[in-house]
């Protein structure tokens, strides 16, 4: 609902999933708005973090997570 909104104003939306091919998610976390879990954010970060060479962590990034309830 929400990423309808935000690509009409002219912004770049991704989500990440769990079992998701690392690609994907980079392209995920390239988008001006990212969706996905708590969980998914913090293994994505443990995982980034645990690349031995610099050049093959991906950039730092920033989240605001608002849980949603229904």
């Amino acid at each position: 609902m929400d990423g309808g909104v935000y690509r009409f104003l002219g912004m770049s939306v991704g989500v990440i999933l769990s079992q998701q091919a690392t690609e994907d998610k980079r392209q995920a976390y390239a988008a001006d708005i990212t969706y996905g879990t708590n969980n998914e954010f913090g293994f994505d970060y443990l995982r980034d973090n645990m690349e031995y060479r610099a050049e093959d962590r991906p950039p730092a990034r920033a989240a605001l997570c608002d849980r949603r309830r229904s």
